[in-house]
């Protein structure tokens, strides 16, 4: 039974990897962030369902503790703590844009892909290539128009500027990132099928970033537009003198954005524009988390410096087949330092994250014995129930939250 669980766990976690980049939810009206929050939340709920069965069964909890587990906590505990204590309208931290939800569970899962071993790690990078090369053939039949003359498809898909998550400036960011792994994974591996799914991921990529570039080039109708550094560090300065720890809430953006906005703001040609996220990810999060969420980054981006100047003194970064998970990472850090993130690019983080972080073994035996000598279980009961019960919760209120989504889709097209 303990191997039957242990490979259902295994699984459960690439097929979560796998569906998170292909996730669209046509039954609501944004097909893009309930469908990636609904896989999200359904994945790491069985995940845990299933660890929690595997403690009861064995009477002992055996977990691996990553190099990064305390920043990421972190992290997650200020996403979490600010959405119920600072966002006013749940809804928007919790579903749409949905930011606490997507970094609490890409916080879970990056737990959860810390138990795997690193063969399994090493499968799972196959896994999330060959969703990316998929993703990446999507977006490229978006720019070819090949989606738009489908006619059974959603009037979303087959809009002008489709892409798996929403823009193209997101959707380079994701395939970028991933490059590097994809040419690792090309020069290092000798089985045929790991080289090809590798060798897929580069052609698709390449074409689909090369597409992406040039439809974001200035004058172009897909062109991204943002508020500037200057306006953005404003509205994250002002906010942090309402709720310097907390921030203004996850999600509530656009709140403080509409309050804080220098005047010098109004003069230009974006003066009508409401903003839902900054210029760059991290005075996006200053501005939501508050100061507490800003140590949490500080400490996840020192701590992977650290790793990473210790392998250039030791010599073990001297190509890019030797730790691909340090280049990839290394350069969405960077990216989010001029850009903002979507939900997949901050579940992304995560899983690079998770994949970077060293990890040792530990066991805790939730066995107890009592007076006569027999053994009893209680204890690993009592650690696994709570965990049944909030997976439970939380899967009533989020079939809840899907049945109305699609109600409100269909109110729509009616």
């Amino acid at each position: 039974m303990q191997v039957l669980l242990e490979k259902l766990e295994k699984y459960l976690v690439y097929a979560t990897v796998f569906l998170l980049p292909l996730a669209l939810l046509p039954i609501s009206p944004n097909i893009f962030t309930p469908g990636r929050l609904a896989v999200l939340a359904i994945g790491v709920g069985l995940l845990l369902l299933v660890k929690a069965v595997r403690v009861i069964l064995s009477g002992k909890l055996e977990f691996q503790v990553g190099s990064l587990d305390f920043p990421v906590l972190l992290l997650a505990a200020s996403y979490l703590l600010s959405a119920i204590l600072r966002t006013p309208n749940k809804m928007e931290a919790y579903l749409l844009p949905g930011t606490a939800t997507a970094f609490v569970g890409g916080a879970l899962l990056y737990y959860l892909i810390n138990q795997m071993g690193a063969s399994e790690k090493k499968a799972l990078l196959t896994i999330l290539l060959a969703a990316s090369s998929i993703f990446a053939l999507i977006l490229l039949l978006g720019v070819s128009g090949t989606l738009s003359s489908i006619s059974g498809l959603p009037a979303a898909v087959r809009s002008a500027g489709f892409t798996p998550d929403g823009g193209y400036l997101p959707a380079a960011i994701f395939l970028g990132a991933l490059l590097p792994l994809g040419i690792s994974e090309f020069l290092r591996e000798k089985a045929m099928l790991k080289k090809g799914v590798a060798i897929v991921f580069i052609i698709l990529t390449g074409l689909a970033l090369s597409a992406s570039i040039y439809q974001m080039l200035p004058g172009k109708p897909f062109s991204p537009r943002f508020p500037s550094f200057g306006v953005t560090w404003n509205v994250a300065v002002d906010s942090l003198k309402q709720s310097p720890v907390l921030g203004i809430g996850p999600g509530n953006y656009i709140t403080a954005f509409s309050r804080f906005k220098p005047i010098a703001y109004n003069s230009t040609d974006l003066w009508p524009v409401r903003f839902a996220t900054g210029r760059d990810f991290y005075l996006t999060a200053l501005t939501e988390i508050g100061l507490l969420g800003l140590a949490a980054l500080l400490i996840l981006v020192y701590s992977v410096f650290r790793v990473v100047r210790r392998e250039m003194k030791e010599g073990e970064l001297s190509s890019l087949r030797s730790y691909p998970e340090t280049i990839s990472l290394c350069l969405l850090l960077i990216l989010l330092a001029f850009f903002p993130v979507t939900i997949l690019v901050s579940i992304l983080l995560f899983i690079l994250l998770s994949l970077f972080a060293k990890t040792t073994h530990t066991s805790l035996n939730l066995t107890s014995v009592g007076v006569s000598g027999a053994s009893s279980r209680l204890p690993s009961l009592i650690v696994s129930l709570p965990v049944i019960l909030a997976v439970a919760l939380f899967t009533f209120y989020m079939g809840r939250t899907l049945v109305a989504e699609y109600t409100f889709k269909e109110g729509i097209d009616a």
